[in-house]
C-alpha cells in the first residue's frame, strides 16, 4: 500500500508517483545513429572539442526508455542512467536485456547523489527532470560538477506559458488532496477529468485534453495532471538559473520552435522583428508559440559555440552532411515486438503536373519546394562527402554545372540544416 503522502518528503512523493506511473509509457524506442553529429552541430562544437563517439554519457532521470534510446543512438559510448523509480529502472533493464545492449547500465538512484566517484561525462542528458526536484538549482549544480570541460548538457525545463492551464488543473488536485498518496491523487484527478462540469470553465480545453490522455496514455496524463511537484520558468528565470549555476546556453535543442521569421508576413513586420535584441526575439517567439525550454548548455568558462556555416558559404560547402535514417521499434506491455521501421531526415514528394519541381519534407515540419536536382544532391549526402563534393557528383548526374547552381544549393542546404534539422553534419 502507498505510504501516506503527509509522511513523505518531496523526493519520496516524486518517487512514489513514478513507481505508480512509470514514465514515459514504453510504446516505442526511437534512435538516430547520427545523434552526436546533430548535437555537436547544434551546440556549435566547431573548432572546439566535439562530443566523442566513444565518450561517457550520463542520463540523469532516465525513465523507462531514454537510456535505451541513447545506447542505440551511440553504440560506441559508455552510458550510465539513474532514476528514482524502481519500476522505471526495471522496465529499462528488461529492454536492455531484450535488445542485448552491452554499452549501458542503469541504477535506481537520485541524481543528487552523483559525486566524484562517478567521474565526469562528455554528455549529460536530463530531459524533463530538474523541474521535479525540490531545488532544481541544486540538481543543476550537481550535474555541472559531473560535466567535462567542453562537455554538453541536454536539458528540458518547463515553460510557464506552456504549462499554465495544466498547472491550474494540478492546483485543483492539490487543493482537494494535499496530503494524499498517488492512488488517491489519481482517483481525484480522474474525477476532475471526467466529472467536473466545466462547460463554462476556462479549464474546459485542458479537461478535454486530459480525458483523451487518460484513455490513451495514463503515465502521460498523470505526469501532466496529478504530479506532486513541478516548477516552471519564464525566460528571465531560465537564464538566471543557468547563470547562477555556472552554465551557458549553447543553442536551443529544437531551434525551429524559436524561428518565427517565416510567420511574419509583411516586410515592415520582419524589419522591426529583426531589429530586436536576440533575447527579445526569443520573448516574441515564446509569446507566439510557448515552446518547452529544450536547450543545449555548457559550462560558463568553456569555449563559446561557433556556427560559421550560418553566414560563411565556404564553411558550409566544406561540411560533411548526411540525410539520417531514424529507426523505430514498437513496444507492447514492455516487450519489444517486430522489426525496426525507418524514416529519413528529409523525404521527397513529386508535384503532379510539375516535373521540374518537387517537395522536400523534414521532421521539423518544413515543406520546401525545389528543383528535383536536390533529391539527387541529398541522396549523395552519405556522411563521407562534403557538400561541395556531393554537389559536384549530383550536378554531373543531372547534366548541369555545379557552379551555376552553387548559390541556390547553399541556400537550400542552409534551410535544411538550421533551424529545421532535416540534415545533420559532422563537427570535424
Amino acid at each position: 500500500m502507498d505510504q501516506p503522502a503527509a509522511a513523505m518528503n518531496e523526493t519520496e512523493k516524486v518517487q512514489q508517483h513514478y513507481n505508480s506511473f512509470p514514465f514515459p509509457k514504453a510504446a516505442e524506442i526511437q534512435w538516430n545513429p547520427w545523434m552526436l553529429w546533430e548535437l555537436n552541430t547544434l551546440a556549435g562544437r566547431w573548432g572546439a572539442k566535439p562530443i566523442p563517439e566513444d565518450g561517457r554519457i550520463l542520463i540523469a532521470g532516465c525513465g523507462t526508455v531514454e537510456a535505451v534510446m541513447w545506447a542505440k543512438s551511440c553504440p560506441q559510448a559508455e552510458l550510465y542512467g539513474v532514476d528514482l523509480s524502481s519500476e522505471s529502472i526495471a522496465i529499462t533493464r528488461s529492454l536492455i536485456e531484450q535488445l542485448r545492449l552491452s554499452n549501458v547500465r542503469v541504477e535506481q538512484r537520485s541524481l543528487l547523489e552523483l559525486n566524484e566517484s562517478d567521474g565526469e561525462f562528455d554528455l549529460i542528458s536530463s530531459y524533463g527532470v530538474l523541474h521535479h526536484l525540490k531545488d532544481p538549482r541544486e540538481g543543476l549544480s550537481v550535474l555541472r560538477r559531473r560535466l567535462k570541460p567542453d562537455g554538453v548538457m541536454n536539458l528540458m525545463l518547463y515553460n510557464r506559458r506552456n504549462r499554465y492551464f495544466l498547472r491550474e488543473f494540478q492546483g485543483l488536485v492539490e487543493l482537494l488532496c494535499p496530503d494524499d498518496a498517488a492512488e488517491s491523487r489519481e482517483a481525484m484527478g480522474k474525477s476532475l477529468t471526467f466529472d467536473l462540469l466545466a462547460d463554462d470553465s476556462r479549464l474546459r480545453e485542458t479537461q478535454q485534453y486530459a480525458s483523451a490522455q487518460y484513455e490513451n496514455d495514463r503515465p502521460y496524463w498523470a505526469d501532466a495532471c496529478v504530479h506532486p511537484l513541478e516548477h516552471d520558468y519564464n525566460l528571465d528565470e531560465l537564464f538566471a538559473l543557468l547563470k547562477n549555476t555556472g552554465m551557458q546556453m549553447l543553442n536551443w535543442r529544437n531551434p525551429r520552435n524559436w524561428h518565427v521569421a517565416p510567420w511574419l508576413g509583411s516586410p515592415a513586420l520582419k524589419e522591426r522583428f529583426a531589429a530586436l535584441p536576440l533575447q527579445s526575439q526569443w520573448e516574441f517567439a515564446d509569446r507566439l508559440r510557448m515552446p518547452l525550454f529544450e536547450m543545449l548548455c555548457g559550462r560558463d568558462e568553456d569555449a563559446a559555440p561557433e556556427f560559421p556555416w550560418l553566414e560563411n558559404d565556404e564553411a558550409l560547402l566544406e561540411m560533411v552532411f548526411v540525410n539520417p535514417t531514424i529507426y523505430r521499434l514498437e513496444v507492447k506491455s514492455n516487450i519489444v515486438v517486430g522489426k525496426p521501421s525507418t524514416s529519413r531526415g528529409c523525404g521527397f514528394e513529386a508535384i503532379p503536373g510539375q516535373p521540374d519541381r518537387m517537395k522536400i519534407h523534414t521532421p521539423g515540419g518544413l515543406h520546401l519546394t525545389a528543383h528535383p536536382f536536390f533529391q539527387i544532391l541529398i541522396n549523395q549526402l552519405d556522411g563521407q562527402k562534403t557538400l561541395r563534393q556531393a554537389g559536384e557528383c549530383a550536378a554531373q548526374q543531372a547534366g548541369v554545372e555545379f557552379s551555376a547552381i552553387r548559390q541556390t544549393a547553399v541556400g537550400v542546404m542552409r534551410k535544411l540544416l538550421i533551424p529545421h534539422q532535416g540534415l545533420v553534419c559532422s563537427p570535424a
